[in-house]
């Protein structure tokens, strides 16, 4: 076991993410005549698209989806593609012929055995009559994974600085996932990065008050130093990537460099014992 009070300095990892202006050229075009009219989809699905995610803790799950019918539709075998049948199920395997303005909900039932690896094994949903699909196919998402991870926000998740965090614990749903699916062999790796991200996060909302940027720097560096004795060869590569995810937008690039103006001529002190900056014992966990 490594002593518990470092001596030596830890490289400090920060990037500094230029915002890029996007401009857009439109051209103006003649009137033309109205197109046909697009015409409406057999069958809607809520959700738009499904994940359905599995843990070694949960390895079976029953999700559901509802089938909005729009115009009548006749008898219909619902299908998985190849890479879901081996995992998923759905109940029923058959749908009778309905009307439209009616509605199904079907039932999704995922398994996997013991051991498989952890990923995300995508496909589709289909209704078929006969041989063909008589309805937009639903996407679905098997997300195998160490632990629980949040919904994938989507575009949504990018419209403010804050971001979406639906379980509520401080971290960002997309960084949540990043770090989990990205790191799912080392429990450590991951609460690093995670206290690391936590406060590049404040940072980003703090720009207007330079004593609370000078906290986040702290605890961010703190995390930094933890990642460091965890992982010493690879600790800088991880943060180099992880900072390229937490600052996917141009509003969190600029808010990162407005942060970084805060901490010019300031002294700051970070902890020195491992246990304290972590605020977990690193080597007392087994990966």
């Amino acid at each position: 076991m490594l002593k518990k009070t470092m001596k030596r300095v830890f490289p400090l990892v920060l990037v500094a993410a230029v915002a890029f202006g996007l401009v857009g050229v439109f051209f103006l075009t003649p009137d033309l005549e109205p197109g046909p009219v697009a015409k409406t989809p057999p069958v809607a699905w809520e959700p738009h698209q499904l994940e359905i995610n599995l843990t070694p803790q949960m390895l079976t799950t029953v999700a559901s989806a509802t089938a909005h019918v729009q115009t009548d539709i006749s008898a219909t075998a619902i299908e998985m593609v190849p890479s879901l049948a081996p995992y998923v199920t759905a109940s029923p395997s058959m749908l009778s012929p309905l009307a439209g303005g009616s509605q199904v909900s079907i039932e999704l039932i995922a398994s996997v055995p013991v051991g498989t690896p952890f990923g995300f094994i995508e496909g589709t949903l289909h209704l078929r009559s006969g041989s063909s699909t008589i309805a937009r196919p639903l996407p679905v998402t098997l997300a195998i994974t160490v632990v629980p991870i949040p919904p994938d926000p989507g575009d949504a998740g990018e419209q403010t600085l804050e971001g979406i965090d639906s379980n509520g614990n401080g971290l960002r749903d997309d960084i949540e996932r990043y770090i989990v699916v990205t790191y799912p062999d080392s429990a450590r790796t991951r609460m690093a990065l995670t206290q690391y991200t936590l406060g590049v996060q404040q940072s980003l909302l703090d720009t207007d008050d330079r004593q609370a940027s000078r906290d986040n720097f702290v605890a961010l560096s703190n995390g930094n130093a933890c990642l460091f004795h965890i992982q010493p060869d690879a600790a800088g590569a991880m943060i180099s990537e992880l900072m390229a995810e937490v600052l996917n937008t141009n509003e969190r690039s600029k808010a990162w460099l407005a942060a970084e103006r805060h901490l010019g001529g300031q002294f700051l002190t970070f902890q020195e014992d491992v246990i304290a900056a972590c605020g977990f014992d690193p080597d007392i966990l087994e990966n």
